[in-house]
């Protein structure tokens, strides 16, 4: 029971371009220089950036890091800050549109994405920032299957020793050479990349493939063994490779009837490899074409425990019988039929199930706005068809998108309700401040700058030291002064007093010695205050002279402060309009692009839900193809039977 069609093209037909042919394929580079030139309309002469430098080189770090977050909606924002911001900084505003076109890359975007790149490829001289710009589009045209275009790109691309990524363009242009049919061309690019590049492993396996093609079967096994040999240390993407280059050798000597060099490659790709399963597979068809069954039975076998539900297991289930019916097992074989044919019913019931979800679009609708769930669901084996799985990412991510703008608009809700809130606190408090500045603040200050130059007029006008005290001190003077003529006029009723004897006589002179010294006393506190007083007189000026000006500065504030109160009451009004207009606006905005998302899933959804019932029938009708044989096997072992 020869397999049909050619093992060697099924199995060369598993490597995905978009998984292996580039590491990097979804995730848009930055450009390692700055842009020159200007791809939009200048402002007008003499305008500046609203945002300092470090503000914008803040914006355009956080945007790159939320862009390799795979976080593209803050970045997004940030890009959109930077654009509104700045507006003479062309090598800026060239490089925030660059991010931008890689940002309608990574969400399927590729007409405005296109539009973009053109505008900066017309404004870029030859050289390594127009070369970025080409490897960005020749990324996006080969992301689209537009592979004559990419070729196109890539010979567009100006020769420069400072263009480090020269290698990934000419890998692209291979790999599309490859996917038109142009097998010597690929070969001419891929063999121009340099050994030290990081693209040189995969362009090697793209050179065998193209060796394979053009029937070079010795040059295209020892390339393949060349990188089946590889052992990358913490390297997964690399040992895959090398896992790959050796299944294919294998699959390669299957072809051309090397069967004895065929096993070995295939034995040396270990269980925990994720190509294990296929390796199981085609050791298990090298048995089976040199007719040991046994042999080709255990193979089978051992990927049913290994992978039940990888997609050989469902084919290997015919095999199997095959196998055992070869050994002259009839009943084992019957059994073997039997139980593949009941898998396939079961398979076919699960698609019986998936085409009824398919058909209900509000359903499929909701299952496709969670990738995650997709996956998970039935529909989830559906989409090993690459191309089927990137349609089915774009539309999950328009959903993505048309949920966060529903979120805006709900925040716009808020905003509307937060401001009439304001509103209402402010206008119950406005009779209070209109009270307020009814009371002139202004006039305590103004009386208070009056007191102060009344006080310095008085001083200066005086030039006296009690003019210039200050606090207690007038009354410290004052009760000193009553205290001295109080004093003088004690001593002199002293003085006038007559001894009526020596007792006596000695009494007065006692006390006129000890009111003499009460006097000096007076006179000393006198002194020393008055001193006090006139050493500090030039600081007190100054003191005036300082609290005046101070008193100005603050009665000029004030009223300015007062002005600009009265204003913002006045202009309540035309800005709480204008604040709400500026709400409704944005709200018209975010309405119209989440309409537009949703026209949009609306007619994406149909042809959508075409190609995942076209995968469903044609799922369908393997599992039939394989129902049939296992009917016709069963009905051939009954007729030997019988006879």
């Amino acid at each position: 029971m020869k397999r049909g069609g050619n093992i060697l093209f099924f199995a060369l037909g598993l490597w995905s371009a978009h998984a292996w042919a580039d590491p990097s394929i979804n995730l848009p580079q930055p450009p390692k220089a700055q842009p020159t030139g200007v791809t939009e309309a200048a402002p007008a002469s003499g305008a500046e950036p609203r945002t300092s430098g470090s503000t914008t080189d803040a914006l355009k770090r956080e945007a790159y890091y939320h862009f390799f977050l795979d976080d593209y909606l803050t970045s997004a924002t940030r890009l959109k800050l930077l654009e509104e911001t700045v507006h003479t900084d062309t090598d800026t505003l060239n490089h925030v549109r660059l991010l931008r076109g890689s940002l309608y890359v990574a969400w399927g975007m590729h007409r405005p994405a296109t539009v973009i790149f053109d505008q900066l490829v017309s404004a870029f001289p030859s050289g390594q920032d127009r070369n970025q710009v080409l490897l960005l589009i020749e990324r996006l045209q080969y992301s689209r299957a537009l592979y004559q275009a990419a070729v196109s790109t890539f010979e567009r691309l100006t020769p420069d020793p400072a263009f480090a990524s020269m290698d990934h363009a000419a890998y692209l242009a291979g790999m599309s050479h490859y996917a038109l049919g142009n097998f010597e061309r690929a070969l001419d690019v891929m063999t121009a990349i340099p050994g030290s590049s990081d693209y040189r492993p995969f362009a090697q396996l793209t050179s065998a493939k193209s060796h394979t093609q053009l029937a070079n079967v010795d040059e295209a096994s020892r390339m393949l063994e060349e990188l089946g040999g590889l052992q990358p240390e913490d390297d997964a993407l690399l040992q895959a490779l090398a896992e790959k280059s050796r299944l294919t050798l294998g699959l390669l000597f299957t072809e051309t009837g090397r069967y004895d060099e065929a096993l070995p490659a295939f034995a040396s790709i270990t269980q925990t490899s994720p190509f294990y399963p296929d390796a199981v597979f085609g050791a298990g068809w090298v048995h089976l074409y040199q007719q040991r069954y046994a042999e080709s039975l255990a193979a089978f076998l051992t990927l049913l425990r290994a992978a039940p539900n990888h997609p050989y297991a469902l084919e290997a289930l015919t095999t199997i019988g095959h196998c055992y019916d070869r050994m002259g097992a009839r009943g084992e074989a019957f059994h073997a039929y039997g139980k593949a044919l009941d898998t396939y019913r079961r398979e076919r019931q699960a698609l019986d199930t998936m085409r009824g979800l398919i058909k209900d679009r509000d359903r499929l609708s909701g299952l496709l706005t969670d990738m995650t769930a997709v996956l998970d669901s039935p529909i989830g084996p559906l989409l090993d068809d690459d191309g089927l799985r990137f349609w089915v990412r774009q539309y999950g991510e328009l959903g993505t998108i048309e949920q966060y703008l529903a979120r805006k608009l709900a925040d716009s809700d808020v905003f509307q309700v937060m401001v009439d809130h304001r509103e209402a606190v402010f206008r119950d408090r406005v009779p209070t401040v209109r009270g307020f500045l009814t009371q002139n603040p202004v006039t305590p200050l103004r009386q208070r700058e009056h007191q102060l130059q009344a006080a310095l007029d008085q001083a200066v006008q005086h030039e006296t030291a009690e003019a210039w005290a200050l606090g207690s001190d007038p009354s410290v003077l004052s009760q000193l002064a009553l205290a001295r003529g109080q004093s003088r006029a004690v001593g002199e009723t002293i003085a006038r007093l007559r001894p009526s004897g020596q007792s006596d006589r000695l009494q007065i002179e006692d006390l006129k010695a000890q009111w003499n010294n009460a006097d000096r006393w007076l006179s000393m506190l006198q002194g020393e205050r008055l001193w006090t007083i006139l050493t500090e007189v030039p600081g007190r000026r100054d003191d005036l002279q300082r609290a005046i000006i101070q008193v100005q500065i603050d009665l000029e504030q004030a009223d300015h402060d007062q002005r600009a109160l009265v204003d913002s009451i006045n202009g309540l009004d035309t800005k709480l309009s204008q604040f709400r207009q500026r709400i409704q606006a944005i709200r018209q905005d975010l309405v119209a692009y989440r309409g537009e998302l949703i026209d949009l899933r609306a007619e994406l959804l149909p042809p959508l839900q075409a190609l995942l019932l076209k995968a469903v029938d044609q799922r369908s009708g393997q599992m039939e193809a394989m129902a049939a044989v296992a009917r016709l096997s069963q009905v051939h072992i009954m007729d030997v039977l019988t006879q």
